[in-house]
């Protein structure tokens, strides 16, 4: 409710992963990756399989829904990052650790800057990226900074 009074939110498109339109929600910066609720389907039976959201378009002013299992990122080794933030800027050409979960055992790493963009690339492909959702980045114990995981491109 905070959100919608402070933020300019309009009613925008569900998609499924073709790119369809199946339903309608209140504004692409209501929701997180993962959510389950709070969009409405056009066609809705009990028999539907429930919905995450698991890409947001906040320029296009839409969110992309699947099922649980289609949604889950497979097999990502390269990730783009957006609003990074870093403590200690990192050189290149060194292995770091990155987590993309708080729990997570740290993942081995390489950072790349290319065109003012930062991109994290990973030695071993990485299962389950919820993109929207952070990515901090390690030298040993200290954390470096960190970014927003972006898709690019969509590979499901």
């Amino acid at each position: 409710e905070f959100l919608k009074r402070s933020l300019s939110i309009e009613r925008g498109n569900v998609l499924n992963l073709k790119g369809d339109i199946v339903g309608f929600h209140e504004g692409a910066r209501l929701y997180t990756t993962g959510e389950r609720h709070g969009f409405t389907l056009l066609k809705q039976t009990p028999l539907n399989t429930p919905l995450y959201v698991i890409l947001k378009d906040i320029s296009a002013n839409t969110i992309t829904v699947a099922p649980r299992e289609e949604g889950k990122q497979k097999g990502i080794d390269t990730v783009s990052l957006s609003s990074v933030n870093w403590i200690a800027f990192p050189p290149e050409n060194k292995v770091y650790t990155a987590r993309i979960r708080y729990h997570q055992t740290p993942q081995e790493a390489t950072i790349i800057q290319k065109e003012g963009k930062t991109e994290v690339l990973f030695k071993t492909p990485q299962e389950g990226l919820s993109f929207g959702q952070s990515l901090v980045i390690y030298d040993g114990a200290e954390c470096l900074g960190g970014g927003i995981m972006e898709p690019r491109e969509l590979r499901l």
